[in-house]
């Protein structure tokens, strides 16, 4: 349809738009239903949670940052993927999690425990790409 640019009817289009616009509400009130339930006193001694906050958004990022490095693109494209990979771990994680039936505490927490660790590492490794000269 991009392609073509074939222009669907508004009894097809409208729906839709509804439908895509509802989406990310949705997605929030599953997260904090499920958010609800996180005690972060306890959750923050999580060693495989923490593990998986730290290659989220620290080695990921690293790694993504060397990568980038090397390629021959703008400034301002390295920087804008580069912030993007810095970014937490999605919150589409737990929509997942309830649509194959698992376990939703700990993506829950995951998601939790990077969010917040991001204020952080986000601001680190765009210093990091700044000393080495991105």
């Amino acid at each position: 349809m991009f392609i073509t640019q074939f222009k669907l009817s508004d009894v097809i289009s409208d729906p839709m738009t509804y439908i895509a616009n509802l989406n990310t509400p949705l997605s929030m009130i599953v997260i904090d239903t499920n958010l609800g339930a996180i005690n972060l006193k306890e959750d923050c001694h999580d060693k495989l949670a923490w593990s998986g906050v730290f290659i989220r958004n620290l080695f990921f990022s690293i790694v993504i940052l060397g990568i980038l490095c090397v390629l021959p693109l703008p400034v301002i494209a390295k920087m804008t993927t580069l912030i993007m990979a810095a970014c937490p771990v999605a919150g589409i994680v737990v929509p997942f999690s309830l649509l194959s039936n698992f376990d939703v505490k700990f993506p829950t927490k995951l998601m939790c425990l990077s969010t917040l660790v991001a204020i952080i590492t986000i601001p680190l490794v765009i210093y990091l790409a700044t000393l080495i000269g991105m």
